[in-house]
């Protein structure tokens, strides 16, 4: 029987690990959410949920504000329509005479502009967030995969029940260090079966053919039973050889055992993007673009490859079908429809031209469009957290618009009772 000796040094060579990227404060948030929860999508809109609800104070404060002057817009309107016919010819005129009149009706937007500054910081930290976090949870989810990978590298040889061929033998040396034999015999047995049509070769033929498929230049190396056939670093070669090429079948079959995938709904993996698109299990290009803050260059490529070598269901599969964009622009679209009718006459009044309401139209198409840009370029993550995140605001206004209309008729029902009390 021909053995061929491999050093134990050799069966280190597993793939390597990227190291993992520091998340900030909201990115442990994230995560505990995530974690806890054990179901990535509904840990982010729980984390929406929480964030909206910190800032239910302000946001309710900007929406008054903003519906109190809308009220205090339409009472005016008689008057601006008049004020805007006057001074159709001159727009300087129009704009000092309608400051004035809102001046002397308790009208200024200024109020709920803070509000509205102060949601667009939090919407930059939580997008850089959850940018961070996504390149953190992508990295920690290939570690694994390599953790998988490595540990059969590093473990196979060591369990008997994972080597049931008897390819490979292992043996303990006086100083106690431990030498990995390949059983020639064995393996040339299983290269036939699976590679020769079950016609006969002998172990040089196997092993010529083995080399000849990695395109290595082996001599007439066929094993260390056979002294002066190579020097020690040709032989080494060729054990590092016949290791990957006998284990690392094993070794990507575990990662796909072993893989979870991070899907939620239709999504494959909710750190990508919902579109057509993307794979679930992106080429090594566009796992290095995903992460872009670990700065892994070209050396980790052939290890990326190695261990989503079994993914090949995986690397076919769309990650989505761009749902959650459409999503996106629809409920972007719906608030902004929704905010235009709310200030209908301050749009409509707001110059003597009429060029603010044309202003506020482009808005309403920007707005929907820029969402979708963001739900197309960021992961599916964040897509579900600007969707939850309009949705709760669309409801709110639509509370807090009711609510405040209502407050103003009974308001404006008191005050007209009073003035018939006093005219009697």
């Amino acid at each position: 029987m021909e053995l061929l000796a491999i050093s134990q040094g050799v069966l280190g060579y597993g793939v390597k690990l990227i190291p993992e990227i520091s998340l900030n404060w909201i990115g442990i948030v994230i995560q505990w959410l995530i974690e806890g929860i054990g179901i990535t999508g509904v840990g982010i809109i729980v984390f929406t949920l929480i964030l909206k609800t910190i800032v239910l104070p302000l946001d309710i404060y900007s929406r008054i504000k903003t519906k109190k002057q809308s009220l205090v817009m339409d009472k005016m309107r008689p008057q601006m329509e008049k004020l805007q016919k006057q001074y159709a010819n001159d727009k300087g005129l129009y704009q000092q005479k309608v400051m004035e009149l809102q001046k002397k009706n308790g009208y200024s937007m200024f109020g709920a502009c803070l509000p509205m500054i102060v949601s667009l910081i939090i919407f930059l930290i939580v997008l850089n967030a959850f940018s961070t976090y996504s390149q953190y949870a992508t990295l920690q989810s290939y570690n694994d995969m390599v953790n998988s990978y490595n540990g059969v590298v590093e473990a196979y040889v060591y369990d008997e029940q994972s080597n049931p061929d008897g390819f490979l033998h292992e043996t303990t040396l006086s100083d106690g260090s431990v030498d990995y034999y390949v059983d020639f015999s064995a393996f040339a047995n299983e290269y036939v079966r699976t590679n020769n049509g079950g016609e006969a070769m002998t172990e040089e033929q196997v092993y010529s053919a083995l080399m000849q498929e990695y395109r290595e230049e082996t001599g007439t190396v066929i094993a260390d039973g056979i002294e002066n056939s190579a020097d020690e670093d040709t032989r080494e070669e060729v054990r590092l050889t016949l290791v990957s090429y006998y284990i690392d079948g094993y070794a990507a079959q575990k990662v796909a055992d072993d893989y979870q995938p991070n899907n939620f709904l239709w999504v494959k993996n909710i750190w990508y993007p919902d579109s057509m698109l993307n794979r679930e299990i992106p080429d090594f290009a566009g796992f290095r673009s995903t992460v872009a803050s670990a700065n892994v260059d070209d050396s980790y490529e052939e290890s990326y490859n190695k261990v989503t070598a079994n993914l090949t269901q995986q690397k076919q599969n769309y990650n989505g079908y761009f749902i959650l964009i459409v999503i996106s622009i629809g409920v972007m679209l719906l608030q902004q429809f929704i905010s235009m009718r709310s200030n209908k006459a301050a749009n409509e009044l707001g110059t003597v031209d009429g060029s603010a309401q044309r202003t506020t139209k482009w808005m309403m198409i920007l707005m929907p469009i820029m969402y979708g840009f963001f739900a197309f370029m960021y992961s599916s993550a964040f897509s579900i957290y600007m969707i939850t995140n309009t949705t709760y605001s669309i409801i709110m206004s639509l509370i807090i618009n009711k609510a405040m209309t209502v407050w103003f008729e009974k308001k404006e029902e008191q005050a007209e009772h009073i003035r018939m009390r006093k005219g009697k």
